[in-house]
């Protein structure tokens, strides 16, 4: 069970951090 949970923490930080790059890369280029 606990290692469901690790995974899903995981999937869900993966899609957070990929969130933030986007806007950040985008900020990078315009610079």
């Amino acid at each position: 069970m606990k290692e469901v949970i690790k995974v899903v923490l995981l999937d869900e930080l993966k899609s957070k951090l990929t969130a933030y790059e986007e806007p950040l890369k985008d900020l990078r280029d315009s610079l």
